[in-house]
């Protein structure tokens, strides 16, 4: 790709210059109640954590694209030395959540107000153009104003045996905190792991009604796969874009990736891993408002949170506390991603709101 121009323009969906992975990216997506997460945080009584579960609405757009990022290298050859560049795509978005309901165990008066903004993120996809390492092809780079900067890598994958796409399951997410007791003891599920067994035995409903939604398992802390399978349940797909990434990788002898925190957060409650999937689907029969082809996105992200009490199978090092999001979006057609933007965008310069509400 020697001589390849650097261009940053807004990102548009099926652009030939973005490569197949991150393609269908560019525009805006968005979900109604579909989004849930489980967190442990310290807490002042006992069992000195509290299990925070929240459901939420989130925007997440995708609006610039930098193509051709150069990274400037050189391999020696048996005459001397040739330049050996490494080109990138970097891909920019922005996540925007807020909580429409939520319960902890124990029930405390810290968990916040429906309707408040919980999170907000912003960061680039990478797709490595040529020169990978190993298998890695693309990364994730996020910023979280929680004083968190994370660098993922992974692989991406195209999904379209009819087979697969047929037999296509969200696979099992574990939800326990490794190193945090034996989930089938009675006195470990008692002493340390109420909270989840408080909350796995009453699924948390938000504000679904049960009532008219046949099946639905509600969000348990433990299994939360569950309820990215049961959106799953009447729909068929004729393509599946798979992007998994991790922040604890090894390839080639070289270790990348990882997450880095403010001072308090390292004393406090440290983010050590993260582990993300996104599935892009293409809905079989499915048409949206333009007549193209609906494309949902599905994420299953875990960060792990180390605090307060050594682990308990004899590793070293504290208890890893999984922080678990899942969601299923839809991506809005171009004129309707176009007016979300710049609702979002007025908002921004005129009342200082940050979230879509």
């Amino acid at each position: 790709m020697a001589g390849a121009l650097r261009q940053l323009a807004r990102a548009t969906a099926n652009d030939p210059a973005i490569g197949a992975a991150l393609r269908k990216l560019p525009g805006v997506w968005q979900s109604q109640g579909r989004g849930w997460n489980s967190i442990a945080v310290p807490f002042k009584g006992a069992p000195f954590y509290r299990l925070l579960l929240n459901q939420y609405n989130e925007t997440l757009s995708f609006a610039f694209a930098d193509k051709n990022v150069p990274n400037r290298g050189v391999r020696k050859t048996p005459t001397g030395f040739e330049t050996e560049d490494q080109f990138v795509l970097a891909l920019d978005y922005d996540q925007r959540v807020n909580q429409i309901a939520v319960t902890d165990f124990p029930v405390s008066d810290q968990r916040g107000e429906e309707g408040q903004g919980i999170h907000r993120e912003v960061g680039m996809w990478l797709q490595m153009k040529d020169f990978n390492t190993g298998d890695i092809d693309i990364a994730r780079m996020s910023t979280i104003p929680h004083g968190n900067a994370v660098l993922a890598l992974g692989t991406s994958r195209e999904i379209t045996d009819r087979t697969e796409l047929d037999n296509f399951c969200i696979p099992r997410i574990d939800g326990l905190p490794p190193g945090g007791g034996d989930f089938t003891d009675p006195e470990e599920r008692q002493k340390y792991l109420e909270p989840y067994v408080k909350l796995h035995e009453t699924p948390f409903n938000g504000k679904v009604d049960v009532s008219q939604v046949e099946g639905f398992p509600g969000f348990s802390p433990v299994e939360p796969h569950h309820l990215l399978n049961f959106n799953n349940k009447d729909l068929k797909f004729s393509n599946i874009i798979e992007l998994a990434v991790d922040t604890e990788v090894e390839e080639e002898g070289v270790r990348s990736g990882g997450v880095n925190n403010i001072p308090f957060a390292v004393k406090q409650a440290e983010a050590v891993s993260m582990k993300s999937t996104f599935w892009i689907q293409e809905l079989d029969g499915v048409t949206d408002a333009d007549g193209n082809p609906q494309l949902q996105l599905q994420y299953a992200q875990t960060v792990m949170i180390d605090f307060f009490f050594p682990r308990k199978d004899g590793h070293p090092g504290r208890i890893k506390w999984p922080h678990v999001s899942i969601n299923t979006l839809r991506k809005l057609t171009e004129s309707a991603g176009e007016e979300v933007m710049i609702d979002i965008w007025a908002k921004d310069s005129v009342d200082g709101n940050l979230f879509n509400k």
